[in-house]
């Protein structure tokens, strides 16, 4: 920013079409950039919400017993371990307000 402040000076500042191509390049690009990221976690976490409820729905699928089997002190003792699909899960259903039910297919 402090860059556009001394480009952009009344009396020696730069041509009008240069600072909108400046702010395009390198302030537009992170916006969008960020927008992106933002709406592939979204779009994971609809995925995930989708997977769960059918899985749910079907107890006779085989990684049924292996997802929802929460086996959270194994994670407890090793933080830097990336916790099963199962417990991701479970911090997400309470944060969407989702109420779960017990399903059967």
């Amino acid at each position: 920013m402090n860059l556009f402040q001394i480009i952009a000076h009344q009396t020696c500042g730069a041509d009008q079409s240069i600072l909108l191509t400046l702010y395009r390049t390198l302030i537009c690009s992170k916006r969008d950039y960020g927008a992106i990221v933002c709406a592939l976690e979204l779009r994971r976490e609809q995925l995930s919400l989708q997977y769960c409820t059918k899985l749910e729905s079907y107890t006779l699928n085989p990684t049924h017993k292996t997802v929802f089997q929460l086996l959270s002190s194994l994670y407890r003792n090793k933080p830097n371990a990336m916790p099963s699909f199962g417990l991701r899960i479970q911090t997400s259903i309470p944060a969407i307000n989702v109420i779960k039910l017990n399903i059967a297919y």
